[in-house]
């Protein structure tokens, strides 16, 4: 968004529109940034004091960045542009009344309402998936995902040399952008200085569509990466996600002769 300090200074008018926009992400913010050129009352609405930069959360759950790099305080951002920021998370929407109830017992009246919350994950139904898995899309997803993975390193350096435990294995569950990014750069948090000597890794990416990061014509965090983590499983649903006290069963490595033509496949190559 571009900035416009003189929308800090403008007030609209008397007789604007009243417009609540529920949710400060990409969505949120950009609604915000239109309706105030425009010359509406808009006031933001969210339970966080915070705006994510969603695409980068992959790299606070491995390490690369700390949480608050991906963090914008709201109010500040919603300044710039004339509008208001309410913390407060909504409870109740009053169609009749044109009013909104918040958890604090606050209310917000308005002429237009937008809810623009983001999305959730999507367990479709698999037993036990919301349990026993970790989602990606908020910034305590990731932090909690950087502390499972980091907490694992840790335990592998009390592991003996010889121990059957001194193993991290990672399967990533979906085929876009962010999944294959998370698990190219989820091989690289064994160079984090915790455990003396090389960590074995493995991560291994899963989807039920017909191939990876679909908008892409060439899956590039992952195909050139073949010889150092498990080919990715394109067309592969999970029937169940459940805990045992058994190491999970390690996914078939591919052949040398295909680990040796994916690194020699050019970046710039279609396929």
């Amino acid at each position: 968004m571009r900035r416009h300090p003189r929308l800090a200074q403008r007030r609209p008018d008397a007789g604007a529109a009243r417009v609540v926009v529920v949710g400060v992400g990409f969505g949120g913010l950009a609604t915000m940034a239109g309706l105030a050129r425009a010359g509406a009352w808009v006031t933001l609405v969210d339970r966080n004091v915070y705006s994510t930069f969603q695409p980068l959360l992959y790299q606070v759950a491995t390490g690369g960045l700390n949480p608050s790099d991906v963090a914008y305080p709201v109010r500040g951002l919603a300044h710039r542009y004339g509008a208001r920021f309410r913390h407060g998370e909504l409870a109740g929407i009053d169609a009749a009344a044109r009013q909104v109830t918040l958890s604090d017992g606050g209310t917000l009246g308005y002429d237009c309402l937008i809810l623009a919350t983001g999305v959730s994950a999507a367990y479709y139904g698999v037993p036990g998936a919301d349990k026993h898995s970790l989602g990606l899309y908020t910034r305590h997803d990731a932090v909690a995902l950087r502390d499972q993975v980091m907490a694992r390193l840790e335990r592998l350096a009390a592991a003996p040399e010889d121990g059957a435990a001194r193993d991290v294995s990672v399967t990533v569950v979906g085929g876009g952008a962010a999944p294959s990014w998370l698990a190219r750069r989820g091989l690289g948090v064994h160079r984090v200085p915790l455990v003396a000597g090389p960590v074995p890794g493995r991560c291994c990416g899963s989807t039920a569509a017909a191939g990876l990061m679909r908008p892409w014509p060439r899956p590039p965090a992952l195909t050139r990466h073949a010889g150092r983590s498990p080919a990715p499983r394109a067309g592969a649903r999970v029937p169940a996600c459940r805990l045992s006290g058994r190491p999970p069963r390690r996914p078939p490595s591919p052949a040398p002769a295909a680990v040796r033509r994916a690194a020699r496949a050019r970046p710039g190559a279609r396929g």
